[in-house]
């Protein structure tokens, strides 16, 4: 027996399937509801929203995506002519990535193509998906419109499930039990997720790598949601909404890499708090912005950093606090500098030892210096470089800022291991001076360094650059997989990206040629996708390294850059970490990756 769409009387329903199952036991009832019945013997089968293609999917296997096939097979209900073309399909892909799915979706968009092309179709649902809407007579009321299907489960909630179900449409990309808790001022928050679950209003999902539940709607249903609001009552959301995620993001301290992971997953509502909480410049927005800035600088988050590090810069003047306006300016250096542009960081160097000097705050003058000192190293101006920076150290020792400290001496470690650089610039014994002094510099700092700290990669590449130069190969190569572990457990991209040039060099000078050139393509690609890009390239890249081309046959050479860039940089770091890994020409990590 089949029971079609039970979920308006599903106490009824389950009243009735009881009574016949008590009576007839062998018999099997199939019930089709957005609700459970909760009864003695019942199997759920949670229908999904149905697949949807990549963007990137070739042409001729649209055709066996099941998002494609419905909005094609409606479309020819409406319109028998229609048919998939090179020019409409990445509009009916879109369309179907938009919905997300969702099938009544697809069929009221695809009845459109009578008066309208995919390409427009596409750009009205951009003005909301609740227009959605069929004029075919004899369908029943709740599959008119995607408002009207939504509206029909919404009108059998409870007040308390309505107000509950209306809260969480403020957030973007999804919530934990503990945000909608915080959010929604609920105590029954985990009983009401439970409950909406059940209804099918939304999905709730296990997140495997933080252990935790996390609830989020499908787009239609939070719009509908969004609709239902009051102005007073979006404003009182967003604000709660805007201080929790703030908050969240205030936390992050590069000292500690645990306190990015509750980060990770919450992109899309930081950025949205960042905007509505910009609206109140409070000291705690200030605060989150700089953990946001801090976290897209450690991550290579491109989404933060493109819209807020130029924008932030703008905001500085009106921000009261000197010690606030010293870590939001040094954070945008972080990004700014990572991003190729030695003008701007110049700019924020000067800006914040015009401010330091104005307030009388000596860490945001060694601050501002010790952006020189990076800058000056980039120019190849190694002499005025070192001399300032050990300037800078011996100002933070005399202010016992151990982390300016620590800071200074990473940063010294680091222009001393431009060796082969600075050699025009002084004698040969001066310039294994400077290395010896480099290893030192790295070490002392690497020992104030807490060791949970996302700093702690830096300082060990430090020494392996160091170490090279020194001819010390073991020690550096050991300092490697340390970095190159410690990269992968903080989970620091560009870091990843630096270990990738060493173990590529070190490929290299050992005479593996292929499994240098697989690395150099990782590292290229690695470096495009998170948007780092070197002022001085050349210390990116090891000169020879730059020779491969001419070394391996150049369609070979092509093949293996192509294949590094295709192979995720978690997972050929996981190769390199092998014990001992097989550098030679025949080893067995590029027949691995290649299989």
């Amino acid at each position: 027996m089949i029971l079609d769409n039970a979920e308006h009387l599903v106490e009824a329903t389950a009243q009735f399937a009881f009574r016949l199952l008590a009576e007839a036991p062998s018999l099997t009832i199939l019930v089709t509801s957005r609700q459970s019945l909760n009864i003695a013997g019942e199997r759920l089968f949670p229908l999904a929203a149905i697949e949807t293609p990549d963007s990137d999917t070739l042409h001729d296997a649209l055709l066996d995506s099941p998002a494609v096939a419905l909005f094609l097979d409606r479309a020819r209900n409406a319109r028998p002519d229609f048919i998939l073309t090179p020019k409409n399909a990445p509009a009916i892909v879109r369309i179907c990535q938009a919905l997300e799915g969702m099938p009544l979706g697809i069929e009221l968009a695809a009845a459109r193509v009578v008066m309208q092309t995919p390409t427009q179709i596409e750009e009205s649902l951009k003005q909301g998906l609740m227009a959605l809407k069929s004029h075919l007579l004899g369908l029943s009321p709740r599959h008119r419109s995607l408002r009207a299907s939504i509206q029909g489960s919404f009108d059998l909630l409870t007040a308390e499930q309505k107000t509950f179900f209306l809260c969480l449409s403020i957030f973007q990309g999804g919530w934990t039990v503990e945000a909608a808790r915080s959010i929604s001022d609920c105590e029954e928050t985990q009983e009401l997720l439970a409950e909406l679950s059940h209804r099918s209003l939304l999905v709730l999902v296990e997140e495997e790598a933080a252990g935790i539940m996390r609830g989020s709607f499908l787009e239609t249903i939070r719009q509908f949601a969004l609709e239902q609001l009051s102005e007073t009552a979006l404003q009182t959301l967003a604000s709660r909404h805007a201080d929790y995620f703030l908050s969240l993001a205030s936390n992050v301290d590069t000292d500690d890499y645990r306190t990015l992971l509750p980060v990770e997953s919450e992109i899309e509502n930081l950025l949205f708090a960042l905007e509505t909480g910009c609206i109140r410049s409070e000291n705690s927005f200030w605060k989150g912005l700089s953990g946001a800035l801090t976290f897209s600088y450690i991550r290579g988050n491109r989404s933060i950093s493109t819209k807020w590090a130029r924008r932030t810069l703008e905001l500085i003047p009106i921000v009261s606090n000197i010690e606030m306006r010293i870590r939001l300016g040094y954070a945008c250096y972080n990004l700014i500098s990572y991003s190729g542009d030695a003008v701007a960081s110049r700019q924020i160097a000067n800006v914040m030892r015009r401010d330091s000097t104005t307030f009388d705050y000596k860490p945001g003058e060694i601050q501002a210096d010790l952006i020189e000192c990076f800058i000056l190293t980039t120019e190849r101006n190694y002499s005025k470089a070192i001399a300032l920076c050990n300037l800078c150290v011996q100002s933070a020792r005399a202010e016992g800022d151990v982390k300016l400290i620590r800071r200074g001496l990473s940063l010294l470690g680091w222009i001393c291991s431009y060796y082969d650089k600075v050699s025009p610039y002084f004698s040969e014994g001066d310039s294994k001076q400077l290395l010896v002094e480099g290893v030192a510099a790295s070490i002392e700092s690497l020992s104030l360094t807490p060791e949970l700290s996302c700093s702690a990669t830096y300082l060990q590449l430090n020494l392996v650059s160091l170490l090279t130069k020194l001819e010390r190969l073991d020690e550096a190569y050991s300092w490697l997989k340390l970095a190159q572990q410690s990269a992968l457990n903080h989970r620091i991209p560009s870091m990843m990206i630096f270990t990738l040039t060493h173990e590529c060099k070190i490929a290299f000078q050992q005479g593996n040629l292929e499994y240098a050139a697989l690395f150099l393509g990782s590292f290229l690609a690695s470096r495009e996708q998170t948007g780092y890009l070197a002022i001085n390239e050349s210390s990116d890249i090891d000169h020879d390294v730059l020779s491969l081309p001419t070394r391996l046959d150049k369609p070979h050479y092509d093949a293996l850059l192509l294949a590094g860039g295709r192979i995720p940089i978690e997972e050929i770091l996981s190769f390199s970490l092998q014990s001992p890994p097989d550098l030679s020409p025949n080893g067995r990590i590029l027949s691995e990756l290649g299989s």
